[in-house]
């Protein structure tokens, strides 16, 4: 499977799938829709409703790690505990996430969140622990409940395995009551499968070039 590195509209990168033409971020605007969907409409969000608590967050689709390095910034900045699972079945080799820091130009935690080793716990930072798993959503078991989830796969057009009731419901018992699920994804065949499985589905204003985005809160309540 070959990859490229390819810049994108506001001068972050993404990494593309060259043989499947799939890009793991926007190309409008890769920070832009990272930063608005899962930091500022997910993370930032819970955060003020819940000033003191441990935020502890599901990512699905690690990626080139970049959700998970603004997670750990937010956190080392806000001074703020974050507690984040990932889930990645197919991680990306490491000479492509050499090229994409090298584009990137991070700091030092996005080194450390790529150099731990997957399938334990690591402590990054004071503030922000990790657990890299290398499965799926299908097979993995979890041990604690979450805050956030964020819901970052393929679209449903290349992976419509993963937005599906059956999947949203199973990510519904890994969560904490009116913890939150947010989305890039806007497709009436998810809002659908989300409040089937007992979310509660706001549409809100989307990253750029894009009209709106999904914030869905589980109720614990399924149709």
């Amino acid at each position: 499977m070959e990859h490229e590195i390819r810049a994108t509209a506001d001068g972050s990168f993404t990494v593309v799938k060259k043989d499947q033409g799939i890009t793991y971020h926007s190309l409008h605007g890769a920070a832009s829709e990272s930063m608005h969907v899962y930091i500022n409409a997910g993370l930032q969000y819970f955060a003020d409703q819940h000033p003191d608590a441990v935020i502890r967050i599901l990512e699905m689709g690690f990626g080139t790690g970049f959700n998970a390095y603004l997670s750990a910034m937010w956190a080392t900045g806000q001074l703020r505990k974050v507690v984040y699972e990932t889930l990645e079945k197919y991680p990306l080799p490491a000479s492509i996430i050499s090229a994409y820091a090298d584009h990137l130009k991070p700091g030092i935690l996005f080194q450390q969140i790529h150099g731990v080793s997957w399938n334990q716990w690591e402590v990054i930072d004071p503030y922000f622990t990790l657990y890299k798993h290398t499965g799926d959503i299908f097979t993995a078991s979890f041990q604690q409940l979450y805050d956030i989830v964020f819901y970052d796969a393929f679209a449903p057009t290349a992976q419509p395995e993963l937005w599906t009731e059956e999947v949203f419901r199973k990510i519904a018992t890994t969560m904490n009551p009116n913890g939150i699920l947010v989305t890039y994804c806007t497709k009436g065949i998810v809002k659908r499968a989300l409040k089937a499985a007992g979310f509660k589905v706001q549409a809100l204003p989307g990253p750029p070039r894009k009209r709106e985005m999904l914030r869905a809160v589980y109720t614990g309540s399924s149709l």
